[in-house]
């Protein structure tokens, strides 16, 4: 595996463990400062680190007690 490979699945390990224990503090040091989030839901970018640490942590706050349960119907 070659250097960049193994960066890259450190930095990918990192963004799952932040995401999932909600580390916001330590996100940062996992962006670029130009960072730019195309969210679906609005027309225009958001651009910078702050913007996307922002909306990620009113999206997780939301859905804080979602939960899917996949659930097989027969007819």
């Amino acid at each position: 595996m070659t250097n960049a490979r193994s960066a890259e699945e450190a930095a990918l390990n990192e963004w799952h463990r932040i995401i999932l224990q909600r580390d916001w503090e330590r996100l940062p040091d996992l962006l670029t400062d130009d960072v730019t989030y195309h969210n679906p839901a609005q027309a225009e970018p958001l651009h910078g680190k702050d913007a996307l640490i922002g909306t990620l942590q009113l999206v997780f706050g939301i859905f804080a007690d979602f939960e899917y349960i996949p659930e097989l119907c027969r007819r």
